[in-house]
């Protein structure tokens, strides 16, 4: 009980009594009001405020353990706040206190009626109840019906203490209702992660140890990887805790006699191995592993393990040892840990006997299972001493054994290397054969392909077999043609069966018939025989028609068109032909072979004799300009173009301190000014508004400006009307108005116009603030505490530096409990033109539910609620994709072992539909943000990990209704608040900006969220310009296999990637796609 002043009498300014002054009292820390009585039994409440005599004096006033007193003169101006006062001296079982720093062992009474122990010096603004490693439970107290308790919490109900098996655990009997509680104080939970040495009881009534960390839902019954157990049995049956701490010590001389035995075999091994570049390497790990040990155990485990690689008839003995030695280790261990945790004797004892103390509990339980554990390490441990030893000599012996043998293995090892070297070349050889062999024969195929088998561009000279018509085709650089085959040596005696057709050039004839005869054409027409020869010769032939069965002798003159018939025989095609046979009757159409190295090039009608290409390559039409050695990709209409594109890699900039003490932080981003505008509370002092500027990776901040002269506020939030040009900040003052003020942002700085009150006797924090870019109007969400707690929405309009006439609220939800309504920044959707909320709905299982709201002039409406998730959920926030026409929602669910879960979410009219919840982080969480960034077309989400007070970040990509995330990058060692991420367009970041708990440092951050965005993709690279060409002519380009030499600044043998932008460079994009392998440092090797 404590009492609030003793014959004070206040005074004004100017020395004289505040007349009918007031006095409010809060909860230390909060804006929640303070009960006081005025009388020492509390049974006669005061008024709050209290209010000052004519005289300046106060009434009587008492309450339990602290308060906030906030001094008032009669028009509740502020003159002066006190927090803590009432009962704050360092009393053995105080009501904990925020501001107070406490010291190691201190012990304070949690708001959950539980009484902690500090464990550190300078303890100060960690509830016990939710920050981990600065208090520990100091003893169960009895069991509570109105307490709600939590997974793991220890309570007395009757002579019997029970542990808490869920959370949320209210008003259920811990001896009648044996799901939410065990009657035992140690009951393994498949929830909880617990650490090596840890003990629990398992469902079978024996006693565990855990042999890993990170140890979660291993049944210890069947999980032998992760528990050891014992027999509940002898673990009730140990003695004293005095006794516990004198085992332990007896064990640690075992074990370091263990050790001493371990590093001796370590010696030895070290001392045999040297000739062996193996056997060194081994021992010289056993010896670090002795040096560096301090559990002799494991030093002796790894003497063990290495000499057991070397000396192959010590193996099973070597192996013994070091299991022995294991054992004695983990049994010394576990005696050490359960020894430190006796009474302060015993404590000291231990600390003594190992080096570390531990801090003494007063769990006899676990001071029982200690001293079991200490007797069994005491004897495991000098059997593990004398195996090691013994085993130790016998691998000394080996290890000089196993030398000789690795002098020969290193010299096969060296053989082997060269000739691995020798495959390397041949395989390096036959792959630049294959594929060179690849881009040329495509392979059997029943039609003319368009493409190559990798899917680029044809090269002249392609060939495949055509299984339609049975025939080898070529292509020409332009059309595919028949391969016509030329026999350059054939024995027509032999290699040569049936008879050739007249179609052929043949006579269709098997037999020369008689002599004197000659060939003839049936009378059919169709066919040649033989037949007598009319005789006579031919001297002229006039007109037309034919003759048959003459014989030509001499030298044939024509003065019109000869058509010849038959067989022509012994021409001289080098004196007796004239002329050049053109390319359309098999020929080449020229007369001269050209210069030597020359190639024939086709023109789709032609033949010419030109010079080669420097390259060869392909010939492909330019779209846009091309520079020598532009690498280069093939377009779907079979252009070529140069690689544009951009991409970065997730990183985050460096912090920046913007205020020294900075809470209950909001922000926003001023889209026409390009600015970062961030409110906060300043301390002690005014509400205040900084505004910031992103510059690459980095933020800065101008002048301080304060919006509001209230020393404190309850809840802030801020949004940007782009439509006015300003900002719009709505907070709770001290009593409990609903507050708004117009920011106008100029430069670097910003003003304020008059502020406005928008709702009276509100609920403190839980508000939230969205702007309707199609109505032009903001939405303000509010608990009233006049109505019962409901919730409402009001429109607001801004008007030059001010709002226009705030008009009436409209009930958004019914009657809540307190801390039910928590939105965190509405969601606007541009499609929809519609704000959506996100709100834990206490009626209703206290779930997470969104609404969509329709604004229509000054008033709103409200879809039908939706739920996304049936737990306890709480602090949301929400992000819009206009991109993507769907919504990402974050919150901390409750029920989910307080993690952070995302879902996805889309607006069809009024009607919300949610994908597949996701977890984002695994882990126990606080707040979070989320926001969309339109750069990287991704989602990213920070949020506060209180596991291990880490903030962290996550990006989530979409897919249909659901995100898959990447990450966690940790932005911030320390437990922070009001995490707000924003997204800024124009320099394409992502600003993060939060206050850290223990300083109320208000700090920023720019985060870049890695995205690759280019015109090439993963398969149409094809090479690099020969040349530089104009936009639309045509352009050689260099292909795989071939060498471009208009590169540079390149290292010889180095492996190249073509990146987004087009450059190449050493290490791969987001986008892996290989160039190549620079062979100086103007010229690559396309490999592609």
């Amino acid at each position: 009980m404590a009492r609030f002043g003793d014959f004070d009498q206040y005074l004004d300014n100017a020395g004289d009594p505040l007349v009918s002054g007031k006095i409010y009292f809060y909860e230390s820390g909060t804006t929640t009001f303070k009960t006081t009585y005025a009388d020492v039994n509390n049974s006669i409440p005061n008024t709050n405020p209290v209010i000052l005599t004519a005289a300046g004096r106060q009434p009587n006033v008492f309450f339990d353990g602290v308060a906030k007193a906030v001094l008032t003169n009669s028009s509740d101006v502020q003159i002066a706040v006190r927090d803590p006062v009432g009962q704050t001296e360092s009393a053995f079982g105080d009501q904990w206190v925020a501001t107070k720093i406490y010291n190691a062992t201190d012990v304070v009474l949690g708001s959950n009626g539980v009484f902690y122990r500090s464990l550190t010096n300078g303890n100060q603004n960690n509830n016990p109840i939710n920050t981990s490693g600065f208090w520990t439970l100091l003893y169960s107290v009895e069991w509570n019906a109105g307490i709600s308790y939590s997974a793991g919490d220890v309570v007395l109900y009757g002579t019997t203490q029970y542990q808490s098996l869920q959370d949320s655990n209210l008003n259920q009997n811990p001896s009648t209702v044996t799901a939410y509680w065990a009657s035992i104080a140690f009951a393994w939970l498949s929830t909880r992660t617990y650490a090596i040495n840890e003990n629990v009881v398992g469902t079978d009534g024996i006693l565990y140890t855990s042999l890993q960390n990170s140890n979660i839902n291993h049944v210890p019954a069947s999980s032998a990887a992760w528990w050891v157990g014992t027999s509940a049995a002898a673990a009730a049956s140990a003695t004293a805790s005095a006794a516990s701490a004198a085992a332990a010590l007896v064990s640690e001389n075992a074990a370091a006699a263990s050790e001493s035995a371990a590093a001796t075999s370590a010696t030895n091994s070290g001392t045999s191995a040297t000739a062996s570049a193996a056997s060194a390497s081994a021992s010289a790990t056993s010896a670090a592993a002795s040096d560096t040990s301090k559990i002799a155990a494991q030093a002796a485990q790894v003497a063990a393990e290495l000499a057991e690689t070397n000396a192959e008839t010590a193996e099973t003995n070597s192996a013994t040892s070091a299991t022995a030695s294991a054992t004695s280790a983990a049994a010394s261990l576990v005696s050490q840990n359960a020894a430190a945790g006796s009474a302060t004797a015993a404590a000291a004892s231990a600390s003594a006997a190992s080096g570390s103390s531990g801090t003494a509990t007063t769990k006899a339980a676990e001071a029982a299972a200690s001293a079991a554990a200490a007797l069994v390490s005491e004897n495991a441990a000098s059997a593990s001493a004398s195996t090691a030893s013994t085993q130790a000599g016998i691998a000394t012996t080996k290890a000089g054994e196993s030398a000789a043998s690795a002098i020969a293995s290193a010299s096969s090892a060296t053989a082997s290397a060269s000739s691995a070297t020798a495959s390397a070349a041949s395989a390096t050889t036959a792959a630049a054969t294959l594929v060179d062999f690849e881009a040329l024969y495509l392979g059997e195929k029943a039609s003319d392909p368009t493409v190559d088998n990798q899917g680029g561009a044809l090269v002249e000279g392609a060939l495949y077999f055509n299984t339609t018509t049975d025939t080898m085709r070529v292509y020409t650089g332009s059309a595919w043609a028949n391969v016509a085959p030329t026999a350059t040596s054939i024995d027509l005696t032999s290699q040569v069966t049936g008879v050739l057709p007249i179609a052929n050039g043949g006579t269709n004839l098997s037999a020369l018939g008689s002599a004197g005869q000659i060939l003839a054409v049936n009378a059919a027409g169709n066919a040649l025989e033989y037949a007598s020869d009319g005789g006579g010769s031919v001297t002229s032939v006039a007109g037309t028609g034919t003759v048959n069965g003459i014989t030509l002798t001499g030298t044939v003159t024509s003065s019109g068109n000869l058509t010849l018939g038959g067989a022509l025989s012994n021409v001289n095609l080098a004196s007796q032909v004239t002329g050049t046979l053109p390319a359309a009757n098999g020929g080449t159409g020229i007369t001269a072979a050209g210069t030597s190295g020359n190639v024939l090039t086709s023109d789709g009608t032609n033949w010419a004799s030109t010079a080669p290409s420097t390259g060869g390559g392909l010939e492909a039409t330019a779209s846009g300009v091309l520079a020598n050695g532009d690498a280069v990709i093939v377009n779907a209409d079979g252009t070529v173009s140069i690689i544009a594109g951009s991409s970065a890699s997730d990183g985050l900039g460096s912090d920046v301190i913007y205020d020294g003490y900075a809470t209950t932080t909001a922000a926003t981003y001023d889209s026409v000014n390009d600015k970062v505008v961030v409110v906060y509370m300043a301390g002690a002092s005014a509400g205040s508004a900084q505004v910031g500027t992103v510059s690459g990776s980095s933020i800065s901040f101008g002048t301080k400006v304060a919006f509001n002269a209230t020393a404190y506020n309850t809840g802030l939030c801020i949004d940007f009307d782009v439509n006015a040009e300003k900002v719009v900040v709505m907070w709770g003052d001290p009593s409990s108005n609903l507050i708004a003020a117009v920011g106008t942002v100029s430069g670097t700085s910003i003003s304020f116009g008059a502020a406005v009150t928008i709702s009276t006797n509100i609920r403190g924090g839980d508000i939230a603030l969205g702007y309707d870019e199609n109505a032009q109007k903001h939405l303000a969400f509010y608990v009233s505490n006049a109505t019962g707690q409901k919730a409402y929405a009001v429109v607001l309009t801004v008007s030059g530096t001010t709002l226009d006439t705030v008009p009436t609220a409209v009930e958004f939800m019914a009657t809540q409990s307190y801390n039910a309504f928590r939105p965190q920044g509405p969601s606007y959707d541009s499609t929809g033109q519609k704000i959506v909320i996100f709100y834990n709905d206490y009626a209703n299982s206290e779930s997470g539910r969104a609404r969509a709201c329709t604004i229509s002039g000054t008033t709103v409406s409200f879809g039908t609620p939706v739920e996304f998730d049936n737990g306890n959920s709480e602090y949301f926030s929400a992000a819009y994709s206009p991109s993507l026409n769907k919504h990402m929602v974050v919150w901390r669910n409750y029920s989910n072992a307080r993690y952070v879960d995302s879902a996805i979410a889309t607006l069809s009219g009024t009607t919300i539909t949610f994908g597949t919840t996701v977890t984002v982080q695994s882990a126990t969480s606080s707040w979070s943000s989320c926001v969309w960034d339109a750069t990287a077309s991704k989602f990213v989400v920070a949020s506060m990990d209180v596991a291990v007070d880490k903030g962290k970040i996550y990006v989530g990509t979409v897919t249909g209704t659901s995100a898959a995330f990447t990450g966690p990058t940790v932005f911030v060692e320390a437990l922070v608040n009001r995490i707000t991420l924003l997204y800024d367009p124009d320099e394409g970041k992502v600003p993060l900006l939060y206050d850290v708990d223990s300083n109320q440092d208000g700090t920023a951050a720019v985060w870049t969220t890695g995205f690759f965005n280019s015109n090439m993709t993963a398969t149409n690279f094809i090479g690099f310009s020969d040349a530089a060409y104009a936009d639309g002519v045509t352009a050689t380009i260099q292909l795989i296999s071939e060498i471009d030499d208009a590169q540079s600044g390149l290292t010889a043998g180095l492996a190249y990637y073509v990146q987004a932008d087009g450059s190449i460079a050493a290490t791969p994009d987001d986008l892996s796609v290989y160039a190549g392998v620079a062979a100086s440092a103007t010229k690559i090797i396309i490999k592609g």
